[in-house]
């Protein structure tokens, strides 16, 4: 049996198959020199999206402009467009990610997280153009919400349920249900 996926036009997937695209917009999957028409609602991606190695469960949408490697993708998840995932992340199930995201090396993400548009990710404490590096990879627990160009620094962990601002910065870990705003990102009294 294969595996079926539904890619947008100039996209490439690597899963040791070759995909074929034609014109009118149908597409086949290369197996052992016969190509073979699909259609499936376990992955759907834009235009121009490369996939390597990626690990997805059913259902996953994926944007225009996306670049994933090396990652496990939950059930139900959501990626739009101009998204770069790294190797060995993890994203759960029920996940939104907005456009222009990056989520480095070793990112953990739960499940029901929504990530607003142009959120880093960062995982280098120290870092520099040449020589070794410490990953020290952030950690998103179960039903966060991330605002808007907001950057995650090494290490931090969010904790269930808790909120980021907007424009944040978070520099330290976040407790579950808290909120927090600002530069750096502080906890927010009502």
């Amino acid at each position: 049996m294969t595996e079926c996926i539904a890619c947008g036009q100039s996209s490439i997937v690597s899963k040791n198959q070759a995909l074929k695209l034609n014109c009118s917009g149908i597409h086949f999957l290369e197996e052992d020199g016969r190509l073979i028409p699909i259609q499936s609602k376990a992955l759907r991606t834009g235009n121009h999206t490369a996939l390597y190695s990626v690990d997805y469960g059913i259902d996953v949408q994926i944007g225009n402009n996306c670049d994933l490697y090396h990652c496990r993708i939950g059930n139900h998840t959501k990626i739009k467009h101009f998204v770069e995932v790294q190797g060995d992340v993890i994203i759960g199930q029920f996940c939104k990610i907005q456009s222009f995201v990056f989520i480095p090396e070793g990112t953990r993400i739960g499940n029901y997280v929504f990530i607003g548009p142009g959120v880093v990710f960062t995982n280098d404490k120290n870092p520099r153009a040449t020589g070794d590096w410490k990953m020290a990879p952030v950690t998103v627990e179960d039903s966060v919400t991330i605002g808007a160009n907001s950057t995650l620094l090494p290490g931090v962990t969010l904790g269930e349920g808790c909120l980021v601002g907007a424009g944040s910065v978070v520099i330290r870990s976040v407790p579950p249900h808290i909120k927090v705003v600002g530069n750096p990102a502080m906890k927010l009294y009502e």
